[in-house]
């Protein structure tokens, strides 16, 4: 074998290797390790992390034979560093995380020991050890700041961000993305801008802002103008997503060319990340089948790439509640369901909040309400702690359902309200019909008609599928109400319609349920009877007695 070309000579066997080794003196052995490892330094110039790993075990060993020259202890951190930086590079946060922790310990620069926190941080978070990464980035901010470092600060406090938000830690994510383009104000345009514009146009995204695709287009400007792609593939994601928010739909080439460049480039977050965020949003204005056709393509070009943060089970689990619910295949929930409780137990909020919502929404259809109050009431608190439509609105979708199943009033017009409150916000892309559905049940009509008016203007002017239908539904159930019958059969019956010719035959029977009762009223029996035939041809196989 050779190193950059040069003959390499071994030991047959390891036994004759730790013989000859044991027989030298502690100081010779310090000797050797210290020049191998400066030669190797000498030949891995240029290479970065390729030999890096290498040169830092020899100096290492140096120093634990009794090396004690600060300037062989700062390269060998240095070396640590890198190497650890290079395996968070190619997604392996184990072998990251030993060889940063190392760096840690022989870390008296100050910079280089945030750097060491930073990367640690990272590792932690690919690995989805997720409160060990909060903690990790945490110590960064405050050594930066510390240090007066705002470059360093600025990019602690960006992966601080992320790391609240996925531990939950929503109220706090905001801020912590804003103080770090706050941090970097005045200075020049940097990749640690680039990260911090892309990572608070993220955190706005999640929340609904309208701001959040105009900070993403600046994002993606300063990406450019300084050569980041992570904080490109970022911003572009986060774009991606912002116009979808406003009615625009999935743009499946630009999803598609994102995750070709971050598997290209080795960035396998954003990979994933665009997957996901793919899946939220083709489902507004796709049919099944496309909808299928176009994630496929996209699993496609992430094979092979690791998950990091749990997003392989983020997407297991979004799938099942946007697709598989929806299209009536819940035969595919079971392994879902069985791991419910270790899954509701992760510290990944996301996960957390979307077990809780299969868990609880299924034992609520399939009329096992005592079941269901456990993860429901989890589920609503959760969403509620962190406020963002993604959240709130799915939530809305069955705690609503089942607060009027169990004559809860009060809760039906508390959350009520809270859907209400996000219409200033954007979120196009949410499905809506149960929360109107949930309000007739309740007779809630005062509420009923300003969900209505709500939703109907929340969806002129975009292409907002989802939330047009949930107001067509608040319509015909008002008609019903009025004693309009047959005006209301015409809106639920082309709800139901929309629905089934989209491929989601959950949610049509759902409204075949309505229509039903819509067309019994206006005496049109046999229309009736069809309608219920429809509903229970879907329903009866399910088990599912509460059609929500």
């Amino acid at each position: 074998s050779s190193v950059d070309g040069m003959r390499e000579f071994g030991f047959k066997h390891a036994l004759t290797q730790d013989v000859a080794y044991s027989t030298l003196p502690k100081t010779e052995r310090r000797d050797l390790h210290l020049q191998v490892g400066s030669w190797v330094e000498d030949v891995a110039a240029g290479r970065g992390a390729e030999l890096a790993e290498i040169a830092a075990y020899h100096l290492e060993r140096a120093l634990e034979y009794g090396e004690d020259s600060p300037e062989v202890r700062s390269r060998c951190c240095e070396l640590l560093l890198v190497a650890g930086e290079g395996a968070i590079a190619r997604v392996a946060p184990d072998p990251a995380a030993r060889l940063l922790a190392r760096g840690l310990e022989l870390a008296d620069d100050p910079r280089q020991r945030v750097r060491a926190l930073l990367g640690l941080g990272r590792a932690n978070l690919m690995a989805a050890d997720l409160d060990r990464s909060h903690g990790r980035f945490t110590e960064a901010r405050d050594a930066a700041d510390a240090l007066g470092d705002r470059r360093l600060l600025a990019e602690a406090l960006s992966w601080l961000s992320r790391a609240s938000w996925v531990t939950g830690r929503w109220q706090e994510a905001l801020p912590e993305a804003s103080a770090a383009v706050e941090a970097l104000s005045g200075l020049e345009e940097t990749p640690q801008l680039a990260r911090a514009l892309a990572r608070l146009s993220q955190l706005e995204m999640l929340n609904g802002l309208p701001r959040a695709e105009e900070r993403a287009h600046e994002a993606i400007r300063v990406a450019q103008s300084v050569g980041d792609v992570h904080a490109e593939l970022n911003a572009r994601v986060n774009l991606l997503v912002s116009v979808t928010n406003r009615g625009v739909p999935l743009d499946v080439a630009g999803a598609r060319d994102i995750v070709s460049r971050a598997v290209a480039s080795g960035d396998a977050l954003e990979a994933h990340r665009c997957l996901v965020n793919a899946l939220w949003t083709g489902q507004a204005h796709m049919a099944r089948e496309e909808l299928d056709e176009a994630l496929e393509g996209l699993q496609e070009l992430v094979a092979g790439v690791p998950a990091v943060e749990g997003l392989d089970v983020y997407f297991e689990l979004s799938y099942a509640h946007l697709v598989d619910v929806p299209a009536g295949r819940w035969e595919r929930l079971g392994r879902l369901l069985a791991r419910s409780r270790e899954l509701s137990e992760t510290r990944q909020s996301g996960v957390q909040l979307l077990s809780n919502e299969l868990v609880g929404g299924t034992a609520m259809r399939r009329g096992d309400l005592a079941g269901a109050a456990q993860p429901l009431a989890a589920h609503r608190a959760l969403a509620s702690a962190a406020a963002e439509p993604q959240r709130l609105i799915p939530m809305a979708c069955v705690v609503m359902p089942y607060a009027a199943l169990t004559g809860d009033l009060e809760t039906v017009r508390d959350v009520a309200e809270t859907v209400l409150g996000t219409t200033d916000r954007e979120w196009a892309q949410l499905t809506t019909t149960p929360i109107p559905r949930a309000l007739a049940v309740a007779g809630e009509a005062e509420l009923l008609a300003r969900t209505a008016d709500a939703f109907a203007a929340k969806s002129r002017g975009v292409s907002a599928p989802r939330i047009a239908l949930g107001a067509l539904v608040a319509e015909g159930l008002l008609l019903l109400a009025a004693g309009r019958a047959d005006e209301a059969s015409a809106k639920l019956q082309a709800a139901a319609e929309h629905e089934r010719r989209l491929g989601w035959v959950y949610r049509a029977a759902c409204l075949d349920h309505d229509l039903a009762r819509a067309l019994e009223a206006a005496g049109r029996r046999e229309e009736a009877a069809r309608a219920r035939d429809r509903a229970a041809a879907v329903l009866e196989p399910l088990g599912c007695v509460n059609p929500y």
